[in-house]
C-alpha cells in the first residue's frame, strides 16, 4: 500500500501552486521513450520548464538561436549523469502585482521581491521552507546569499555568464566577464575553463584584487589578494564559483569554473 500525501497538506499554507515557494515551482518531470538510456532513474539536476524548448530541438537535430529563452537541452541527462549540469536556477513570478523572484543552488534558495524583502532557505534540510534563515546566516550561507543576490540582479537585466547557456555576446558558453554595480569593464580572465585542477587569472589592471573560490555550498576553498596575474589550485571534479573584489570589498566580477578531472 502506498500513501499519497497531497501537496497542500505537505507544504505550509501559502506555499502551494501560485507561489514562488517549492510547492509552486517544483513539479515532476517524467520522460520516457526512444533515446532515454537511463530508465528507472531519478535525477536531481536543476532543470527548468524552458529547457524543454531546446531539448525538443536537440531531439530533432536542430539548434536554438543564441540561448533562446535561456533554455538548455536536458538530452545529455537522458544518457548519463551530469554532476555539473546546472549550478544556479532562477525563476520569477508576479504575486498580486508584486514581482518576486527565486534563485537557488542544489542546497540553498534565495527569494526576493521588488519591495526589498528577502527569504533564505536550506532546501536539503527544509524543503517545506518553513524556517527562514535570512537573519541567522553563518559565514558560508552569507557567501551563497551574496552570490545568488548578484546572479539574480544579472538575470533580471540581461544575459548571465553563469547560466550554462551560450547567449548574449558569448563565443563559448559562459566565457564573458560580469561587472556588477558599475559601467566600467573590469577585465579578469581565468583559464583554462574547464580546468584540470588549476587556473590562471590574468588581471588587466594594477588594481589590488581579492580573488576567492567557493564551493556551491558557500565554503571558501581558496583566497588570494594580488595586484598581478596569478594561479589558483582547485579541489577535485566539480563546479566552483569565483568572486573578485576590490580593496573595499566591492564585488567586481563573478564567474563559474568547471573542474573535469
Amino acid at each position: 500500500m502506498e500513501l499519497l500525501i497531497p501537496l497542500e497538506n505537505f507544504f505550509p499554507r501559502g506555499h502551494n501552486k501560485g507561489s514562488i515557494y517549492e510547492g509552486g515551482l517544483r513539479v515532476p518531470l517524467i520522460i520516457s521513450g526512444a533515446g532515454v538510456e537511463r530508465g528507472g532513474v531519478v535525477d536531481q539536476s536543476l532543470v527548468h520548464a524552458a529547457d524543454l524548448h531546446t531539448t525538443i530541438l536537440d531531439l530533432m537535430n536542430q539548434s536554438a538561436f543564441d540561448g533562446l529563452n535561456n533554455s538548455k537541452s536536458i538530452l545529455p541527462l537522458l544518457k548519463e549523469s551530469q554532476n555539473d549540469f546546472r549550478s544556479i536556477n532562477y525563476g520569477d513570478y508576479n504575486d498580486d502585482g508584486v514581482l518576486v523572484w527565486a534563485t537557488r543552488t542544489q542546497q540553498y534558495k534565495l527569494i526576493e521581491n521588488e519591495l526589498g524583502q528577502q527569504e533564505f532557505y536550506d532546501l536539503v534540510n527544509d524543503l517545506e521552507e518553513s524556517n527562514n534563515l535570512i537573519n541567522s546566516l553563518d559565514a558560508e550561507q552569507m557567501n551563497v546569499l551574496e552570490i545568488l543576490q548578484n546572479e539574480a540582479a544579472i538575470r533580471r537585466n540581461g544575459w548571465s555568464c553563469n547560466d550554462d547557456i551560450l547567449n548574449g555576446e558569448e563565443v563559448t558558453i559562459d566565457d564573458c566577464a560580469v561587472v556588477l554595480g558599475s559601467d566600467e569593464f573590469y577585465d579578469v580572465l581565468f583559464y583554462p575553463n574547464p580546468s584540470q585542477g588549476q587556473i590562471t587569472l590574468t588581471l588587466q589592471s594594477n588594481q589590488k584584487s581579492v580573488i576567492e573560490v567557493f564551493s556551491m555550498e558557500g565554503k571558501v576553498l581558496n583566497s588570494k589578494s594580488t595586484t598581478e596575474s596569478t594561479s589558483l589550485k582547485l579541489p577535485g571534479k566539480g563546479v566552483y564559483l569565483i568572486r573578485i573584489k576590490d580593496e573595499d570589498q566591492k564585488i567586481l566580477q563573478t564567474g563559474k569554473i568547471v573542474v573535469e578531472r
